[in-house]
């Protein structure tokens, strides 16, 4: 009989998809009608003889269904099984269950099912997805796609207002450009930075091959004063003068496809209109006056940081924005609401806005964002689409840096390293290794995930030199005095990074890269990568050696 230690390595073996040995602990050895045991053998059986006797598979996984032990690893290969069986029934059955232990498991179901069985499992996946701290807009878009192509814009919004948004109202409008519409119906309508041509040297790539000089024309970065808009919680669509308004060029919507039905309100987008969950509700509440700071990406820090905020540093100077209510979107992390206090301070009333939640405004403020960020963007872009006029945001942050004295403060180590999850994308592989040889050398190692923005704020401006994993922690040392000195770990694609060096040459900052190697599937911007520890230290000495920025 099988002692408990050898059931737990057995799964742990199961768990970690090596069915052989989990076979080879529980070999010879009697079940005496243990369904945890003879769970685990079937499911293990099942997995290794599913490419060479698909009867037996079936029989192995079925029974191990039946036997009903509800373990993450049972429920995961049965319902992987299934799927692939196209029983998806029994795969609904097993993934409904793991969801509840795995939250992830929901995009493992919906990751290639067909467009059938999208739209006949939409009342969950839907709901999972929209759930939790972060809904997952690119997700859903999935299922909002199959439901238009089976059953037509209209009816797909039907079908979608009942799973997600009760009581809204299907609506088709013309598509138009917020700077289009603004320029021809605003109530006032100022630039705050002009469109203008660019060239911006590459970065420099510690001991990596040169990359290319950035030639580009920025998009103008506005303000504009809107009459009676309807705003919709997460939603990047405005809803005004009969209008669906969207802050997207033309010419920026040519050069990248994007699916705009990632956006929470529009169901489809064809031929220059967009069909939406529009609120024609009599009781729709109304706000006499406010700026938005609403949209698909407020949760992501790296959006706050560089498409949101900039919109309010740029209107800080106005007397009138003194006491103006912001909009802003229920579940964002605590740092996104600290962060805005920070530059905004106490004056300005926040009102929250709930996921499919509208109002109508009378007076609405609001910015385009200073670079192109586009909604649902479907494949790589070229890296001049989303350039930055960085001497007009390093004014913006030169700006704010000056409303930030009373954070200085020297933290307890004169190093600092920025370091991610590894559940998050642009893993480290071997950051035990780094870090270790990094508190060796006088780094604090932070994860600023779990810091409050303040906090974040007087280590960054504390230290004289700073290195970071690729990621959106980056963004906070926008705000490091003149004169740090800067280094960033990356994937090797690092092509992305031009508009980032510019910005921190205009800032006073010395910023360099090191490239790491891939580690795993290549994922570009993405992906997970090693980084020597030798080759970190050679980096080290080169950033302390370079003379400061000038």
């Amino acid at each position: 009989m099988a002692t408990l230690h050898q059931i737990r390595a057995a799964y742990d073996c199961l768990d970690e998809n090596r069915p052989e040995q989990a076979l080879n602990i529980l070999e010879g050895l009697q079940s005496v009608d243990d369904p945890v045991h003879a769970s685990i053998v079937l499911a293990a059986t099942g997995m290794i003889s599913e490419g060479a006797d698909a009867s037996e598979a079936d029989r192995c996984f079925t029974r191990a269904f039946e036997y009903g032990i509800a373990l993450p690893a049972l429920l995961r290969e049965c319902g992987r099984y299934f799927k692939r069986a196209k029983r998806y029934d029994k795969a609904y059955h097993c993934y409904s269950l793991l969801q509840n232990l795995l939250p992830n498991a929901i995009d493992e179901f919906a990751a290639g099912l067909p467009e059938r069985e999208l739209c006949r499992y939409a009342p969950w996946i839907v709901p999972q997805l929209l759930g939790g701290l972060r809904p997952n807009f690119y997700g859903v878009q999935l299922t909002k796609s199959a439901l238009s192509r089976q059953f037509g814009a209209e009816g797909a919004g039907l079908v979608y207002a009942h799973i997600a948004a009760p009581g809204r109202q299907v609506a088709t409008f013309p598509l138009v450009g917020l700077r289009d519409y603004a320029r021809e119906h605003a109530l006032r309508y100022r630039e705050i930075a002009a469109s203008i041509d660019i060239e911006l040297p590459p970065p420099e790539v510690f001991e990596g091959p040169p990359l290319s000089r950035l030639r580009a024309r920025t998009r103008a970065f506005f303000f504009c004063l809107l009459a009676d808009v309807v705003v919709s919680g997460k939603s990047g669509v405005l809803l005004a003068g009969g209008r669906a308004l969207l802050d997207a060029e033309p010419d920026e919507l040519q050069k990248l496809a994007v699916n705009l039905d990632v956006d929470p309100i529009v169901i489809a987008a064809a031929n220059g209109t967009v069909t939406v969950l529009a609120d024609n509700s009599p009781a729709l509440a109304e706000v006499a006056e406010a700026f938005s700071l609403i949209g698909v990406h407020s949760y992501a820090f790296g959006h706050w940081i560089g498409e949101f905020l900039p919109k309010i540093w740029a209107c800080l100077d106005q007397p009138e924005f003194a006491s103006i209510p912001i909009l802003i979107d229920e579940r964002m992390p605590p740092q996104h609401k600290e962060a805005l206090q920070v530059f905004v301070g106490p004056e300005h009333p926040l009102v929250v806005l709930r996921l499919y939640e509208s109002v109508r405004v009378k007076k609405l403020w609001i910015c385009s964002t200073i670079y192109y960020s586009p909604i649902g963007p479907h494949g790589p872009a070229a890296p001049d689409l989303f350039c930055l006029d960085t001497k007009a945001m390093a004014a913006l942050i030169g700006g704010v840096n000056q409303r930030l004295p009373a954070v200085d403060g020297r933290p307890a180590a004169p190093r600092l390293y920025l370091a991610r999850k590894d559940s998050q994308h642009r893993r480290v592989a071997n950051r035990r290794e780094i870090e270790m040889w990094l508190r060796a050398h006088d780094f604090m190692i932070v994860d600023f995930e779990d810091l409050a923005f303040i906090d974040q704020l007087r280590l960054i401006r504390g230290v004289d030199l700073i290195l970071a994993e690729s990621g959106s922690a980056t963004m906070t040392t926008f705000f490091a005095k003149s004169g740090t000195r800067i280094g960033v770990l990356s994937p090797p694609d690092t092509k992305h990074y031009v508009t980032y060096a510019g910005l921190y040459r205009d800032l006073g900052c010395r910023f360099e890269i090191l490239a790491g190697e891939l580690a795993g599937e290549d994922r570009g911007t993405f992906s997970d990568y090693r980084i020597e520890v030798s080759m970190l230290a050679r980096f080290l000495e080169h950033l302390l050696s370079r003379p400061e920025q000038t």
